[in-house]
Order: C-alpha cells, then structure tokens, then sequence
C-alpha cells in the first residue's frame, strides 16, 4: 500500500494507526479490523518500542495503546510524550485498559487536555473506529495547516 501525496501537500491519503498492546491476538485482531477499514497499520509489542515509533515516524499516527504492558504502559508512554510537545502534537492517542482506576491523574490530566479518549477493553469495535476515525481526520488537518503554513513561510522568505 502507497501512500498518495499531491503536489501542493506531503499529507497522505492513507492514514496510519499504531498499535501498542503485548498481547498478539489483540494486535492481531485490530490490525486486521483497521487493514479492513482502509488504516496503514503498524505495531508495537511495548511502550519502549511505541516510542521508537513515534519519534522515528515523519507520518502521523493515531496510536492505540493498551495501558497494561511489560517496560512501559500507556500511561508511561503519554508520560513521556506529554514532555516532548512536537512529539505529542504529531501524533494522537487512544488509552485502552481494563482498569481506568490504575490510571495516575498527570495521565488523566494529559489526556483531557490533549483530547486523548479513554477506552475500555474489551473493545466496543465501533466505538474504537469512531474515534481513530475522528483523530485520523485532526491529524490530516492539522498536517495541512502545517504544509500550507510552511508553503507560506517559504513564498516569504523568496
């Protein structure tokens, strides 16, 4: 699968979500869902290798991570992330746990300011789709902005 990009933008039409659960059958099930619905997707087994991810992709990502992982959870991720403002405005993030009780108030606080959605697992499908759908369509906004921000910056500077 390729990405299209016009001329004007390098905004790809295929939007990318990144899956960060250390449960195989999850991330399985939800990249097939998400190849379904027409999403590139990529995957991540921990929070370490989410955050590799993240800081090594040009394109953004909506990133789903489950909160319960070996190394790093969700919550540790968002942490990191909240510290790193190019990193947390690049990408967007959905929160799955089974247990929103074990989540720390920093993270809580992150997430509602940074629009970040909390999700119960088990998954309700629909409801998932319907906000990386949503988060899939800020990010490509957002990177038009920027691409025609820029577009701007260098008529200027000409």
């Amino acid at each position: 699968m390729h990405d299209r990009c016009s001329v004007a933008t390098t905004v790809p039409v295929v939007s990318w979500v990144l899956v960060v659960d250390d449960e195989p059958d999850v991330r399985s099930l939800l990249r097939e869902m998400l190849q379904e619905e027409g999403y590139g997707v990529l995957e991540a087994t921990n929070g370490v290798a989410a955050l590799a991810v993240l800081r090594d992709s040009a394109r953004p990502l909506v990133t789903v991570l489950d909160q319960a992982m070996p190394e790093l959870s969700g919550s540790d991720v968002l942490t990191v992330v909240a510290l790193d403002p190019p990193l947390a405005a690049r990408h967007a993030f959905i929160l799955a746990t089974a247990a929103q009780a074990t989540i720390p108030e920093t993270v809580h606080a992150f997430a509602h300011h940074h629009g970040v959605p909390l999700v119960s697992k088990p998954f309700d499908f629909d409801r998932l789709l319907i906000l990386i759908a949503g988060l899939a369509a800020r990010l490509r906004l957002d990177a038009r902005r920027t691409a025609r921000q820029a577009a701007g910056e260098r008529r200027s500077d000409s």
